[in-house]
């Protein structure tokens, strides 16, 4: 078996790791392999000045994993009791493709983080996803594909013309039923071990996806029910699908209704109904496809006056068009939606003022690049097909996640923000209490330190379904290193409870989820190739982290 990029562990270097608290997977028996420390800072653009644009780079190990005990000198504060779970976040992880700077940071092969809190440990860990286009180019030793986002293969119209776009599976991720699943907004789901974080490979979910269906990288779950959005093109135009899972992925429920703009980029449920907000634009797929468009952003062009609200009953699949009362603008990540006794729907959301395709968020020129965003509510009449928007917070913010399930009436609002009204690099996490309209915002006393998009994890055994910790990884510009900070939800402004040092730089990221599972060393090691074999069938198997690296399948059910 050969081993990349790493050095071995004496019997000497592994007693002093564990007198300092941190083990590798690899350092549970002296003479396995551990990945190093190193990282790379190469960014995208030109010039990069600022400090928050460090955060964007490629992660230069392919794998990573490791233990920290609860002693260790990594650990400031402690890690609360009632803290049981596990962080996922699917993100760009490799922004530098076959030597290639990619133009935008959405175009990066993807990459799964997963920090579980443990009783007496936190696992770390991270893999690349092993997508059937990141292993073609990185066998090949070339990039063979565009990016849905602008990043080009070099050679001008005729080298792009009709070539694939690359799907990334990196935007989002849902831990359900035994898989984490990795969305983008192109393609299917990548099906991934919570675990060891092994790719499965592509999966249809029972044959319940097509094949050309594009997902809507986000998920919902209500009342334990999965719950996934897929957009597809049909000869009346385009429409979006809702399906509902059990969490042996059996399909328990299923609607569509219309759309007229595909750029959707998330959707909401309640006991009633799904939700999806589209922007006033329209999207030419065929000249994006073959390549005469060479991004989304060539190939947007305005659609209508407004935005507009779909609501679609969740049981005679009966939908309504609702236009927003606000012009100019495009409702990004929704919060959460819930029904009000009046039978009116009630939606909290990210509003930008235009769309972002994240190019602006490494651009030099950050405040003019990227769009101004706020926390808005969005109150629909469904009978009256009338609706009424008010601003919660002016200040600049995205990520938004809520201290309730999907579809119930939450008391707190959590976001990625600065405590300010303009557009500049987020550093914080804002607390928005919608009812109030207040805000509060915890910002690191560092100004190196960025936060990247929280989670909400609820405290294990309380009552109160609005108690918890929000947890967050930031990303220091001066020492290239991230961390966890967590902080109770009850204390919010008193600043972190407490803050885990990572041996590992971590990128910003897009979107986080909880899981309430705990993964431990252990579990990662019994994620081997005779789970994996037996779920399938087996593909070329490669070296890894902790068992075997395996190529992706292309289904694993």
């Amino acid at each position: 078996m050969t081993y990349r990029d790493c050095s071995f562990v004496t019997p000497a270097s592994w007693f002093c790791r564990h007198s300092a608290g941190v083990r590798h997977v690899h350092e549970l028996l002296p003479g396995l392999p551990i990945y190093s420390r190193r990282y790379s800072t190469s960014r995208l653009g030109a010039s990069k000045t600022e400090a928050y644009t460090k955060g964007f780079f490629s992660v230069e190990e392919d794998e990573l994993s490791y233990e920290i005990g609860a002693d260790s000198d990594e650990i400031r504060g402690s890690v609360p009791e009632d803290l049981t779970g596990t962080l996922f976040r699917v993100m760009p992880g490799k922004i530098d493709s076959q030597g290639d700077t990619l133009k935008s940071y959405y175009d990066g092969d993807g990459m799964v983080l997963a920090i579980s809190f443990g009783e007496d440990a936190v696992f770390v860990r991270h893999r690349c996803i092993r997508t059937k286009a990141y292993d073609r180019e990185k066998k090949r030793s070339k990039r063979l594909y565009r990016g849905l986002y602008g990043s080009v293969l070099p050679g001008g119209n005729l080298a792009n013309f009709a070539v694939k776009i690359k799907q990334a599976a990196n935007r989002f991720g849902v831990n359900y039923g035994g898989r984490l699943l990795a969305l983008s907004d192109w393609g299917l789901p990548y099906s991934v071990d919570p675990a060891s974080l092994l790719t499965r490979g592509n999966t249809n979910l029972r044959t319940e996806l097509d094949d050309g269906d594009k997902m809507i990288p986000s998920s919902r779950v209500y009342k334990d029910n999965l719950i996934l959005a897929s957009k597809s093109f049909t000869p009346f135009g385009m429409s979006v699908r809702f399906a509902e899972f059990k969490d042996d992925y059996r399909l328990v429920g299923s609607q569509s209704a219309a759309l007229t703009s595909f750029l959707t980029q998330d959707f909401a449920v309640t006991e009633k109904y799904f939700v999806v907000l589209q922007p006033a634009l329209s999207l030419d797929l065929n000249s994006l496809v073959l390549g005469s468009k060479k991004s989304y952003q060539e190939a947007l062009s305005p659609k209508g006056k407004t935005s507009q609200v779909v609501v679609v009953d969740r049981k005679s699949g009966a939908s309504k068009k609702i236009d927003l009362q606000v012009t100019s603008s495009v409702i990004g990540r929704i919060a959460n939606a819930y029904d009000e006794p009046d039978g009116s729907v009630t939606i909290d959301a990210i509003s930008h003022e235009r769309v972002c395709f994240g190019d602006g968020l490494t651009s030099d020129d950050y405040e003019n690049d990227v769009p101004r965003s706020k926390l808005v509510r969005v109150r629909v009449d469904v009978q009256a097909k009338a609706s009424d928007v008010t601003v919660l917070s002016d200040y600049h913010c995205d990520y938004p996640v809520v201290d309730s399930s999907d579809g119930r009436m939450h008391k707190h609002i959590y976001s990625l923000s600065n405590n300010e009204a303009k557009v500049s690099p987020p550093r914080g996490i804002m607390k928005t209490n919608p009812k109030e309209k207040t805000n509060e915002v915890w910002v690191p006393e560092s100004p190196s330190q960025y936060c990247s998009a929280p989670a909400f994890a609820p405290k294990e055994g309380s009552t109160d379904s609005t108690a918890g910790y929000i947890v967050t990884v930031v990303f220091d510009s001066e020492t290239g290193r991230s961390s966890v900070a967590i902080l109770d939800s009850e204390t919010f402004t008193d600043g972190p409870v407490c803050w885990i040092e990572l041996e590992s730089a971590v990128p910003y990221g897009i979107c986080s989820s909880w899981s309430s599972r705990v993964y431990s060393i252990k579990d990662a090691k019994k994620t081997n190739s005779f789970e994996i074999f037996k779920d399938k069938g087996w593909n070329t198997v490669d070296s890894g982290f902790s068992m075997i690296g395996m190529q992706g399948f292309e289904d694993d059910f």
